[in-house]
C-alpha cells in the first residue's frame, strides 16, 4: 500500500475561457506551478438537524456549503508566475517595443536628449533600462515621467536620478512590459496530483481566482511568497482529467531571487535608498483583491466569484539614523515605494507604488546590544497621474 507523500505532489493549472468550467484538453493547455507548499482545499461545512428526540439522539448531520480555496507557496523566480500575477491585478502585461538606440546627451530637468527621433517612445511612468553610458550613473533602471508625455527627441524621467552627461553617445533603451491593476476576470482551473497513491489521485479545483499575493524580503533569505486561491467547487477523483496525461507544459527553470543578491534596487520617495543610508531590514508587499464567493441556493460551491476594492499594504522595518522617515508618520505625508528584483541572468521586476502612507510607526530600543530599527506598516493608495496603486515592470535578460 502506497502512503503519498508531499514530495510527490504535482500542481498544474490551466486558464478557464468560461469561468467556472474547466476547459477541455486540460493537461494540453496547463503548465506545472513551482511550489514550496500548498494548502489547496474543498471545505465543506456541515450541520446538525436540530430536531428533537425523547431519545436525546442526533437525527442527521447535514451538508450545507463547499468553499474551494486555498494557498500556493513559493520562491520568487522570473516569469513562473506571470498568469497568477495577472489575474490578481485584472489586467495583463504590455508589450514593449524591441530595445532601441539613438545618440543622445543626458541634459538639466532630467531628460535624454537624442539628436534624432527615437524610434519608439515609453509611456509616462513606464520603466525603462538605460544601458552603454560611459557614465555608468546613467545606466541602470529609471521611470519615465508621470506627467510629461516623451517627445521623438526628448524623454524625462521621474524624479531627480540622472547626472548631468553632455557627451553625446550611443544608448540604448529597454522598455519593460507594464502591468497596472484593472478589472479583467480570469479564473483557472487546478488539477493537484498525488502520484504515489494507488491508484493516483486527482483533486480538481475550478474556478480558482488568485484573490491575493504576498511577497516577503528579509535579510538573508530567499525572496518567498505566496499566492490565495477562491474558487467555485472541487472534485476528487481517481480519474484523470481530461488531455493527454503528462502533456503539460514544465515549470521554467529561472533561478530563484534572494533578499541580497536579487535586491537591485529600493527606491523610497523617489531617491535610491541605498545611495541616501537608508537601509531595510525587513520589506513585505501584500495585495489583496477582496474577492468574495456568490453563493446560491440549490448550489454546492459558488456560482462566481466576486471582485471587491483592492489593498495594497506591507510591513517595513528602517534601521533608524534621522526623524527624516519617522516625520512621514506624524504628519500624514505620502511618498513613493518601489524596489526590482533581478535574477543571475539579468531577467528583473520592478514593483513600485506612487501613492504610499504610513498607517502604524514604533520606535523603540528594545533590549541592550540591538540595532534600533524603525517598524512601520503601509498602505498604498492610487496614484492619480498612473491611476494605479501598484505598478509592476518586467523586463526580460537581453
Amino acid at each position: 500500500m502506497a502512503l503519498a507523500s508531499s514530495n510527490r505532489v504535482k500542481i498544474s493549472i490551466a486558464p478557464e475561457t468560461v469561468p467556472g468550467t474547466a476547459d477541455a484538453n486540460f493537461y494540453d493547455n496547463s503548465t506545472v506551478a513551482r511550489l514550496t507548499g500548498e494548502s489547496l482545499n474543498g471545505n465543506l461545512s456541515y450541520i446538525n438537524s436540530e430536531e428533537i428526540r425523547s431519545d436525546r439522539q442526533l437525527t442527521d448531520l447535514v451538508q450545507v456549503s463547499l468553499e474551494a480555496s486555498g494557498d500556493l507557496n513559493i520562491e520568487l523566480s522570473y516569469g513562473s508566475y506571470d498568469d497568477l500575477i495577472e489575474s490578481l491585478m485584472g489586467s495583463t502585461f504590455s508589450t514593449p517595443d524591441a530595445s532601441y538606440s539613438a545618440t543622445a546627451t543626458v541634459d538639466a530637468n532630467n531628460t535624454l536628449n537624442s539628436s534624432a527621433a527615437f524610434s519608439a517612445l515609453p509611456a509616462k511612468g513606464q520603466w525603462v533600462k538605460i544601458s552603454g553610458r560611459t557614465n555608468t550613473a546613467n545606466n541602470g533602471y529609471f521611470q519615465v515621467s508621470k506627467t510629461v508625455d516623451p517627445t521623438s527627441s526628448i524623454i524625462t524621467f521621474e524624479g531627480t536620478p540622472l547626472t548631468i552627461d553632455a557627451t553625446s553617445e550611443s544608448t540604448t533603451i529597454a522598455e519593460s512590459a507594464m502591468l497596472r491593476m484593472g478589472t479583467t476576470d480570469q479564473s483557472f482551473t487546478i488539477v493537484k496530483e498525488f502520484s504515489d497513491t494507488s491508484p493516483v489521485t486527482y483533486f480538481t479545483f475550478v474556478g480558482m481566482r488568485v484573490s491575493s499575493m504576498s511577497l516577503s524580503l528579509a535579510v538573508g533569505s530567499i525572496l518567498t511568497g505566496s499566492f490565495s486561491f477562491m474558487g467555485q467547487t472541487y472534485t476528487a477523483s481517481t480519474t484523470a482529467p481530461d488531455g493527454t496525461l503528462g502533456n503539460e507544459t514544465p515549470a521554467l527553470t529561472t533561478s530563484v531571487m534572494n533578499s541580497v543578491g536579487s535586491i537591485a534596487n529600493i527606491w523610497f520617495d523617489g531617491a535610491d535608498a541605498f545611495g541616501a543610508g537608508t537601509f531595510f531590514s525587513n520589506l513585505t508587499l501584500d495585495v489583496d483583491g477582496a474577492l468574495r464567493m456568490q453563493n446560491a441556493i440549490g448550489y454546492l460551491g459558488s456560482v462566481g466569484i466576486g471582485q471587491g476594492r483592492f489593498n495594497v499594504s506591507g510591513n517595513i522595518s528602517i534601521y533608524f539614523k534621522d526623524l527624516s522617515v519617522y516625520n512621514k508618520y506624524i504628519n500624514d505625508n505620502s511618498f513613493k515605494l518601489a524596489f526590482s528584483v533581478q535574477d543571475t541572468a539579468g531577467n528583473a521586476y520592478i514593483f513600485s507604488m506612487g501613492n504610499v502612507k504610513l498607517e502604524s510607526a514604533t520606535v523603540t530600543a528594545g533590549g541592550s546590544d540591538q540595532d534600533v530599527v524603525i517598524d512601520a506598516t503601509y498602505r498604498g493608495s492610487m496614484d492619480a497621474n498612473t491611476l494605479t496603486m501598484l505598478q509592476i515592470d518586467r523586463f526580460a535578460a537581453a
